[in-house]
């Protein structure tokens, strides 16, 4: 994870005021007629399926590095 929740509070501009996420009812999105905000909501979607692939591959690369730095460390410290 990147970043906390405390750090990004998550709204939702569905509704004529800024909503947090977990104060969301059913019936408030029902109300809302997100049916019609389908596009947005399916944008919305694709870049969070984008910015979480994008959290898992740096998680790898972060890990693939700091594997690669300890070998590297290790060879040297008994090349000594």
């Amino acid at each position: 994870m990147s970043l906390s929740a405390a750090a990004v509070p998550l709204t939702c501009s569905l509704f004529s005021r800024q909503v947090a996420w977990e104060e969301i009812t059913i019936g408030q999105l029902w109300q809302a007629n997100i049916k019609s905000k389908k596009k947005e909501i399916n944008a919305i979607l694709e870049q969070a399926q984008g910015e979480s692939a994008l959290e898992e591959f740096l998680a790898e690369v972060r890990k693939s590095v700091l594997t690669d730095l300890s070998v590297v460390l290790r060879v040297s410290s008994t090349a000594f």
